[in-house]
């Protein structure tokens, strides 16, 4: 009489196959989270970054040259009267010059816009997506009305650096 089923052996080599295959494939749905989480952090950090800087650049190209004043952690100026002012999609025109201050506050590590006597408002960093500013300077080219802008953004160890220049045209 012949027995038709698997032995220990075929049984055996089966199941190592199965958990060698199920082993590679938990192995990719782990990279591939990996990779997710990562550059999600990248763009959420690059997107933070981009929109500072193009804060900086709206406000700042109406900057008087002579008022700007940059270094580590903050710039200052006194922007032109006459330009219209962007707050929530509502275009507002502003009368007269008035003090600005940009500032890395390095306690939260955020970036903060302080128009005049008001209060001072975060522009980057901080917030649910815990990002850190962890970087901000400013570097004014006497002469030339440029004001060079670096900025570096970081999230869940992912790091992007930002750097712009502005062409005041104030004053």
């Amino acid at each position: 009489m012949k027995n038709s089923g698997l032995t220990i052996a075929e049984l055996t080599i089966v199941m190592v196959i199965c958990a060698i295959v199920v082993v590679a494939i938990g192995a990719n749905l782990v990279a591939a989270h990996y990779f997710r989480a990562t550059t999600q952090d990248t763009i959420e950090v690059s997107r933070e970054a981009r929109i500072a800087t193009n804060h900086m650049a709206r406000v700042l190209r109406f900057a008087k040259p002579g008022t700007v004043t940059a270094g580590s952690n903050q710039i200052t100026a006194t922007i032109d009267g006459g330009h219209f002012k962007d707050k929530d999609g509502n275009l507002t025109i502003i009368q007269t010059d008035t003090d600005i201050l940009y500032e890395r506050d390095t306690t939260n590590k955020t970036l903060t816009y302080k128009q005049a006597a008001g209060s001072p408002e975060v522009i980057a960093g901080g917030g649910q997506a815990d990002i850190d500013i962890t970087y901000f300077n400013g570097i004014w080219y006497s002469g030339s009305s440029e004001l060079e802008i670096k900025l570096t953004a970081e999230k869940g160890g992912r790091s992007v650096s930002v750097q712009t220049r502005i062409l005041a045209l104030g004053g």
